[in-house]
């Protein structure tokens, strides 16, 4: 199947994740796998707070992190064990996954400027070991962990903490959730940001990430929302009512004589 997903050029193109979706549904029981995953990603595209802009290669790549199933996402790695695991665990996955959204959604952040995928699953990977929370509660653990999740989010994006391959990242992030899981409900901001740093990359609180920050320019739309969008404590940006859109002190024309 590797050879195949390289040399199918002609016709129509099938991806990886098209025939993954077939090793599965053979796995899968009476259900056809490929209509139950694509359904799911039509819900968290176009049934939520927002529009997002996910795919199945997100979804099936989060089964294998929140499963604690090696992470690479290659065809060795749906087995049939694999793929009877995703099956009985396929009501808790898609609670995790959908509640990551959500609450993306509620901090703002949708398909215009999410620009990692990959940032969401280590969120979905904190909300499956913890099935209570959903980062839109107001008890004070709630708000606690919303707060803390939405920063550690923007900033993961800002700095590009999960761009390119970033399989060895989502595999350091995870050891990182099991270890603290196993003492504290808190999602642990801190021992993130140092597993990101040991791992050579930007984390939140360092100088170049605080700079980078602060030269972000309103030509990068996305980036600069982001930014701008720390600047304020408030969890729920969107709440299904409420667009917040970059706008100007004064007009961009004026700058241009």
């Amino acid at each position: 199947m590797e050879i195949f997903v390289r040399a199918n050029s002609g016709g129509t193109q099938l991806s990886k994740s098209d025939l993954l979706l077939s090793t599965l549904t053979l796995h899968w029981g009476e259900e056809n796998a490929r209509e139950v995953i694509n359904k799911f990603v039509d819900e968290l595209n176009h049934q939520l707070t927002s529009k997002n802009k996910l795919n199945k290669d997100f979804v099936m790549k989060s089964c294998l992190v929140l499963l604690d199933l090696p992470v690479a996402y290659r065809v060795s790695s749906f087995t049939k064990a694999t793929c009877t695991l995703i099956r009985s665990s396929w009501n808790e996955i898609q609670l995790a996954i959908k509640r990551a959204v959500d609450a993306e959604n509620a901090f703002g952040i949708d398909e215009k400027n999410l620009t990692s995928v990959n940032a969401l699953i280590p969120i979905a990977y904190y909300l499956h070991q913890h099935p209570r929370l959903t980062l839109r509660g107001e008890s004070a653990s709630e708000v606690l962990n919303a707060t803390r999740v939405r920063v550690w989010l923007i900033s993961a994006l800002l700095n590009g903490v999960l761009g390119g391959s970033s399989d060895s990242m989502l595999h350091k992030l995870r050891g990182c959730l099991q270890n603290h899981s196993r003492s504290n409900v808190d999602f642990p901001i801190s021992e993130i940001n140092k597993a990101v740093k040991e791992a050579g990359k930007k984390d939140a609180s360092s100088v170049d990430a605080i700079e980078k920050v602060l030269s972000t320019t309103y030509v990068n739309q996305g980036a600069c929302f982001l930014a701008l969008s720390l600047l304020y404590d408030e969890r729920n940006w969107h709440g299904g009512t409420i667009k917040h859109n970059i706008d100007h002190l004064f007009p961009q024309k004026d700058f241009k004589k």
